[in-house]
């Protein structure tokens, strides 16, 4: 039951947010969530070294300076494109059909992201078998995150690794 009050609420969530945001704008902040983590992990070794020699810089957080500063300049360029391009559709008058398809991806990504928690919950052993059994959602919820990650390894191999590594730990630990 607790199951699908949870999900109830990421769905209500996931409604609210791709209706405010729209589908461009919310394609595009997905973007700037992935790239900005991309292009911060790639750049933010010449940052660091930028910032400590600019600035004479000798710190423990100048990584983690960086690694914000370069996910934020990219986040933020992004974003600015996708505010630009919604403003075109705006002129074209297609901005309910923008929010109707922000609401549908909004609730894939939401249920993305829930069953991803569902799977760490239950590896974790803390969903009974009677919990799952009586939850309307658990079942078709549940299997979401595992095949979209399975799909997603199969194009980035260091992913499959990844997954392995984090089940193997799961199977570790006591229950």
């Amino acid at each position: 039951m607790w199951i699908d009050i949870v999900y109830l609420f990421f769905v209500l969530w996931a409604i609210y947010k791709g209706w405010t945001q729209g589908l461009i704008i919310s394609i595009f902040s997905l973007l700037a969530w992935i790239l900005g983590v991309i292009g911060a992990l790639k750049f933010s070794g010449i940052a660091s070294e930028y910032l400590h020699q600019q600035f004479k810089w000798n710190s423990e957080f100048v990584p983690i300076v960086s690694f914000l500063l370069v996910f934020i300049l990219i986040a933020l360029i992004i974003n600015l494109i996708g505010k630009m391009l919604e403003k075109i559709i705006e002129i074209a008058h297609m901005g309910l059909i923008n929010k109707i398809c922000g609401v549908i991806l909004k609730l894939l990504v939401y249920t993305f992201i829930f069953s991803i928690l569902i799977w760490f919950i239950n590896q974790a052993g803390w969903i009974s078998p009677s919990v799952k059994m009586q939850s309307k959602v658990y079942a078709s919820a549940a299997p979401v995150a595992p095949l979209v990650l399975d799909q997603i390894s199969l194009m980035l191999p260091a992913i499959k690794d990844l997954l392995y590594n984090l089940q193997k730990f799961f199977e570790s630990i006591p229950k």
